[in-house]
């Protein structure tokens, strides 16, 4: 129904500002849920007539209005605005609490949502910020971003236990089909260290490569483990393999050392 182009006539309170570096869009949220709005498909499409210099007012906690139309968007729908008035400044609705079966199935998407907990596994420069590769306790990964000012040194995150709230995103693929979920987060405070990680990366727990996952009647915890045995395949700078006895593991480095077919080598990773 959101492709037949329907007029809409909302006003909420935005709960992401301007998010991405090529394409202009935000989250506003009422009670009744959020919805992203985008900027650069309404001026695309010359449906956008409104004023820019509101346009470029928009922060996180202000009460818009907005006419435009309905669209299918990729993979949820969207609105595309005409006009904007900035009506002042809103408390943020509360957000909710993340539940892992509505929270990995897209059903979250542009939602204000708190309480997501997970250990950091990963971390790359984005154009606009950071993206954190998070695994969670049921070993379902997901990416959190954060804008340049969540955090001074997200590196030192790596192998911490945090906590996010923010706003969810939906990735998804050329058929319109979820593919995964995204927290985008915007503002600083908005994610806790509720554990510290180790100074050195090889202050982990050790394993035996046989027992990198082993069975256990309680989870086993996303962290770091450090682990070794004798390189028998290596690229010339990328993955090898590593064996002891009878168990083997491939390693996927991020540092660009090289290793030697019979190197005796110690990793610590994260385990997948």
């Amino acid at each position: 129904q959101a492709e037949k182009g329907i007029p809409v006539h909302v006003h909420g309170v935005v709960t992401l500002p301007f998010w991405g570096k090529d394409v202009l869009w935000f989250v506003i949220q009422d009670d009744s849920g959020g919805i992203c709005v985008n900027i650069s498909e309404a001026r695309r499409l010359h449906i956008w007539h409104g004023d820019d210099a509101a346009l470029g007012q928009v922060r996180r906690g202000m009460e818009v209005e907005m006419e435009g139309i309905s669209h299918g968007g990729g993979f949820a729908p969207v609105i595309l605005p005409q006009k904007l008035q900035i009506m002042g400044e809103k408390a943020l609705p509360a957000a909710r609490p993340m539940l892992p079966e509505e929270f990995f199935v897209g059903c979250d998407d542009c939602q204000f949502i708190c309480d997501v907990r997970g250990v950091v596994q990963g971390v790359k420069k984005l154009n606009w910020g950071w993206a954190l590769r998070i695994d969670t306790p049921s070993h379902r990964s997901f990416t959190a971003e954060l804008s340049p000012n969540v955090v001074p040194s997200p590196d030192r995150l790596v192998d911490a236990e945090i906590c996010m709230r923010g706003v969810t995103d939906s990735v998804f693929n050329s058929r319109g089909e979820f593919v995964g979920p995204r927290l985008l987060i915007s503002q600083a405070g908005d994610l806790v260290v509720e554990t510290s990680p180790p100074r050195s990366p090889f202050d982990a727990p050790k394993a035996d490569l046989d027992q990198l996952f082993p069975f256990s009647p309680k989870p086993l915890e996303p962290h770091r483990v450090v682990t070794e045995g004798i390189v028998t395949y290596a690229q010339s700078i990328g993955l090898f393999y590593l064996q002891h006895g009878n168990s083997a593991v491939q390693v996927e480095p991020i540092s660009r050392e090289t290793v030697q077919l019979g190197d005796r080598v110690q990793v610590a990773g994260f385990v997948t």
